[in-house]
C-alpha cells in the first residue's frame, strides 16, 4: 500500500501566495501589480474551529480579507509542492 502524504493547509503550507482568484465578483488580485505587496494566509476563529482567511496587503496596510473558502489561490511555485 502506498504512503498516504499529509496535504498542508492553507495556513500551513509555506509556499509565498502569488495571486487569490475571487471568480464571479471579478476581484482577483496578483502581488505586483495594483500596489498589491503581499498576500497572506492566517486563521480567524470561527464558531467552532479557525477558519482560513487571506489578507491582501498593498504596502504595509491590509486592503482586503477574504474568507479562502470563496478564493483560487496561486502560488509562486506550484510546482514545488510542500510535503
Amino acid at each position: 500500500m502506498s504512503e498516504t502524504k499529509k496535504v498542508p493547509t492553507i495556513v500551513e503550507d509555506e509556499r509565498p501566495i502569488t495571486s487569490v482568484f475571487c471568480g464571479p465578483s471579478g476581484n482577483n488580485f496578483t502581488v505586483g501589480t495594483e500596489n498589491i505587496t503581499a498576500i497572506i494566509a492566517y486563521n480567524e476563529c470561527g464558531e467552532y474551529a479557525h477558519v482560513p482567511w487571506v489578507a491582501i496587503y498593498r504596502g504595509e496596510e491590509i486592503a482586503y480579507r477574504y474568507p479562502a473558502h470563496q478564493l483560487a489561490i496561486g502560488y509562486e511555485d506550484p510546482h514545488q509542492m510542500p510535503f
